[in-house]
């Protein structure tokens, strides 16, 4: 993979940079081989810290010209699902019956169970005393898959 500055970015940078974090809740690995192994020494592995509860990556394996094609779409299509609330393995599993061109292109990893957020509750929302967290919540989709996609 490869960093903002064009430099390449490593399963062992990865693991550094996790050194003192919990594990990734939701990481999204858009390389095209990103996830073509997920065990020990992978982006999945490290951003999980090798756990499979209340953790999940989802990337691309194998990418081909035709199934780049449907990436873009796929992926939209799979975060507006999980923006909807449905678990994230439920909503890697509808884009990819919607995409079929790209289902045999991408993984998930992990808890099965997962859902990316739960209704906000009001008194973390309290927007008439803070606009910035009205902007946030607005934005909280984008928010989260800029975030937990940085390399």
């Amino acid at each position: 993979m490869i960093n903002k500055r064009w430099e390449r970015y490593y399963f062992s940078t990865a693991r550094k940079d996790m050194e003192n974090r919990q594990p990734m809740k939701f990481a999204f690995i858009g390389s095209c081989e990103g996830m073509n192994y997920v065990g020990p020494n992978s982006f999945s592995y490290e951003f999980r810290k090798g756990e499979m509860n209340k953790t999940v990556t989802i990337g691309y394996c194998n990418m081909t010209q035709s199934s780049w094609k449907y990436a873009y779409d796929w992926q939209d299509y799979m975060f507006k699902i999980m923006d909807e609330h449905k678990t994230i393995y439920d909503a890697f599993i509808e884009a990819s019956a919607e995409y079929p061109g790209i289902a045999d292109s991408v993984v998930f990893v992990g808890d099965e169970n997962l859902t990316v957020k739960s209704k906000p509750r009001s008194e973390t929302l309290n927007v008439l005393s803070n606009p910035l967290r009205l902007m946030l919540s607005k934005y909280y989709p984008f928010f989260l898959r800029l975030f937990s996609c940085r390399f």
